[in-house]
């Protein structure tokens, strides 16, 4: 005959004993009075688990519950049933998620919506102090590499249309600075902001994808560099002005200024130029070239076939017989 398990005889623990036993080990006492069974804890029956009685969740809950928490009002319905629809936008076609009426960022209220002509002007005044406001805020702020970076590139391939320009010089017509930023712009560069200026101007003419993009916009272009060139009107400056002295009286007669745009050689003007003999002299100024490579700019000139002779501004000021001998034997 088998041994089956029961409950143990101490009414308390409700738990099953080993076959042939009466009492779970250390339960057997001699009655409530004795004091090793006064303190002593047993641990509680494990409930055992049913179905909610809402007949609807399938929810399992304990022994000594009835419903799932929620789920007791009786004749009312405790939950919707979720199921998916068309998205409510009328034009993806695709299903929502179950309960939902838009798939997500499909709900678009403001699509197709415009502000009235009063609405606009009510946005176009701006409060009193609003400029002075907005200049203290960004007082001192400074972009990091990496944002300017991503507005220059940004900027790179937009094509601005000839009725953008025209209403931006619309905008702008009539306007006139304030006497206090004229003196602001009268006032010159200090020698850190002259210094940072051509470090960024450097950094801009020696990017090839910036070079490239001016090339095909503009200096490839020999109706636009004619516009400039007459606009500017350009000259000779005093250091330029001294060098071509110099090679009109060595070399009489070979070299031409080219500095004004009248001569563009792959994108590039060149300073001085001798067509027959295909040589280019290229002045560099100290402060717009400094730290600048000269062989970047003889390398551009060497693709259509000319030799390429840079002199520095600091070379005309304290070696100038170095200067006249680098010239006689570039030429010879």
């Amino acid at each position: 005959m088998l041994n089956r398990r029961k409950i143990c005889e101490c009414g308390k623990c409700g738990l099953a004993v080993k076959p042939g036993r009466r009492f779970i080990s250390g339960h057997n006492s001699k009655g409530d009075n004795n004091p090793s069974c006064k303190n002593r804890k047993y641990p509680k029956p494990i409930p055992f688990h049913h179905l909610c009685a809402c007949g609807k969740c399938n929810i399992m809950v304990a022994s000594d519950k009835k419903f799932a928490k929620g789920h007791a009002n009786k004749g009312k319905r405790w939950g919707k049933e979720k199921i998916s629809q068309l998205c409510a936008c009328g034009e993806c076609g695709l299903m929502t998620n179950p309960g939902g009426k838009y798939r997500s960022g499909h709900n678009k209220p403001m699509q197709g919506k415009h502000h009235s002509e009063e609405t606009k002007v009510r946005c176009g005044v701006k409060p009193d102090g609003f400029g002075e406001k907005i200049s203290k805020a960004l007082t001192g702020r400074t972009l990091s590499e990496e944002h300017n970076k991503n507005i220059r590139l940004g900027q790179v391939g937009i094509k601005r249309s000839k009725e953008f320009g025209e209403k931006m010089s619309l905008a702008l017509t009539g306007r006139h600075h304030t006497e206090e930023t004229k003196i602001k712009m009268r006032k010159p560069d200090s020698e850190e902001v002259k210094k940072n200026k051509a470090i960024a101007n450097r950094k801009t003419r020696q990017n090839p994808e910036y070079a490239k993009l001016m090339y095909e916009s503009h200096w490839g272009n020999p109706e636009w560099v004619e516009k400039v060139r007459k606009s500017l009107n350009k000259s000779p400056n005093k250091p330029e002005s001294f060098l071509q002295t110099i090679l009109k009286e060595y070399c009489p007669g070979q070299w031409k200024y080219t500095g004004d745009f009248s001569f563009m050689v792959n994108g590039k003007n060149p300073d001085f130029v001798n067509e027959e003999q295909k040589l280019v002299i290229e002045h560099f100024g100290d402060y717009w070239h400094d730290g600048e490579d000269s062989t970047g700019r003889a390398e551009i000139f060497a693709q259509a076939g000319y030799d390429t002779l840079v002199i520095w501004e600091n070379e005309l000021k304290n070696n100038l017989d170095n200067v006249i001998y680098k010239i006689k034997q570039f030429v010879a």
